[in-house]
């Protein structure tokens, strides 16, 4: 009588066994990195180049970070493995190449661009009007302009920050003062 192992039958490969939870774990890490790089350098270079950059740079800004969209995932996949993953095993010293570190970095260069244009139109929505209001109240405009336009912009994204509802808030600031509904402004 043959031994079970070796015969084929009922010998089955026992390697490393994986649950479903663990993976929905590790993929929850991987994208809580990824926004946690992503979100602040999205918003922060869509802040800069619409509030404060010269029209000059906002020129070079926004097609370098549409060429970034368009860089395959695969691409950027292989970046991460082979380069980044060695990089960041030697400067912090990790024990795998492969962690939720360099997922996450690699998954957060993807979503950049994509934080970066809805930050950057949801800004560039916030009318004129409010920007000179917030300018006419005294502050630098760097101080003035930035919680004003940021405020009216988080409100743009929770409403869907198209640009065709921001022509709608441009007819709501009408010289006469009354709004679309025919009701008064003030």
């Amino acid at each position: 009588m043959q031994d079970a192992s070796r015969s084929g039958r009922g010998s089955q490969f026992r390697g490393p066994q994986v649950l479903a939870g663990a993976l929905v774990h590790r993929t929850f890490k991987a994208a809580l990195v990824a926004m946690l790089f992503a979100i602040p350098l999205g918003v922060g270079a869509a802040i800069y180049s619409s509030e404060f950059a010269p029209a000059r740079l906002r020129e070079i800004i926004k097609p370098v970070i549409e060429l970034l969209a368009a860089i395959p995932s695969v691409v950027l996949g292989f970046f991460a493995l082979i380069v980044l993953a060695s990089w960041l095993q030697n400067a912090f010293g990790l024990t795998y190449r492969l962690n939720a570190l360099n997922a996450g970095l690699a998954l957060g260069i993807t979503v950049i661009p994509v934080v970066y244009t809805v930050a950057e139109d949801a800004m560039t929505a916030v009318p004129r009007s409010l920007r000179d209001a917030a300018t006419a109240l005294g502050p630098t405009p760097g101080r003035s302009r930035l919680p004003w336009c940021s405020g009216r912009a988080a409100w743009n994204r929770r409403r869907g920050g198209s640009r065709i509802r921001a022509r709608h808030w441009r007819d709501d600031d009408r010289a006469d003062g009354l709004g679309q509904c025919g009701h008064r402004l003030r």
